[in-house]
């Protein structure tokens, strides 16, 4: 059904599994269309009750292809918008999907990546996995809807904070700041999960999609046009030179040195 992806549905439960591990489950095109086409495609399976994002691999996912940033400096082009936007609409997905998501984070998870975790309704962690939001690392803003999430689980200056200086979150403090609903070691992980799902199986269904769609309406009602900035904001920053330095800083191993053009 999907190249990239892994699609089950088992005993009411709906796994959505990114399946590249070979690229560390890389944000490209290929792997957003499908992750939007899922998660569409489970709001309509009638008998599911509880969803589940999971990733093979060492990694969660890496974020964006870096080889693939550098090709596209050399040809002389930016992002285009409607990718961008496109990688929006996975978080608009998921918030769009009734039934409970849950994000089960096993390893690292980067970029693009932490926005999509954060726009699902629970996150159960080991406790190894560190969130990533490196955008400004490499002279970016984010996408994914990733600072939409996090203001409203930290307020802007927690936010700000995290999104300016591109910090590693462990998953302590991911924890400790209330953005991991369950954190494990990785010995238990597996256990958690299955335990949380079953918890959440077990609930009234249609009383928690009233709960999230009237949640919805009031606090997440402007991701899409939040996505909107996000498809201007990148394709203008990898025009400029901080982002040009930082990739190809990045490719070749070199300290980048920002300079604020």
């Amino acid at each position: 059904m999907f190249d990239n992806l892994l699609y089950e549905i088992n005993h009411q439960v709906a796994t959505i599994t990114m399946n590249r591990p070979d690229s560390a489950n890389g944000m490209d095109q290929g792997m957003i269309k499908d992750l939007v086409a899922a998660f569409r495609q489970v709001e309509t399976e009638p008998d599911v009750r509880v969803v589940v994002l999971r990733a093979k691999g060492k990694l969660f996912s890496g974020g964006g292809d870096m080889s693939w940033m550098n090709e596209m400096i050399d040809q002389g082009q930016t992002f285009d918008s409607s990718d961008i936007y496109r990688a929006n609409q996975i978080a608009q997905a998921i918030r769009n999907v009734s039934k409970p998501v849950v994000a089960a984070v096993h390893g690292t998870v980067a970029g693009g990546a932490a926005g999509i975790i954060m726009a699902c309704d629970f996150r159960i962690m080991s406790d190894k996995a560190k969130i990533v939001p490196a955008f400004s690392n490499i002279g970016l803003s984010g996408d994914t809807g990733l600072i939409y999430s996090l203001m409203l689980s930290l307020g802007f200056s927690r936010t700000y904070e995290i999104m300016a200086l591109g910090q590693i979150i462990s998953a302590q403090e991911a924890n400790d700041w209330g953005l991991v609903t369950r954190l494990a070691s990785p010995e238990d992980f597996e256990n958690t999960v299955a335990d949380f799902i079953e918890l959440l199986k077990n609930r009234p269904t249609l009383a928690l999609a009233r709960q999230k769609q009237a949640m919805n309406a009031f606090f997440y009602q402007d991701l899409a046009k939040f996505g909107l900035s996000e498809a201007v904001n990148i394709p203008y920053l990898s025009g400029t030179e901080d982002f040009k330095q930082a990739i190809k800083g990045f490719v070749n191993k070199e300290e980048v040195h920002f300079q604020g053009k």
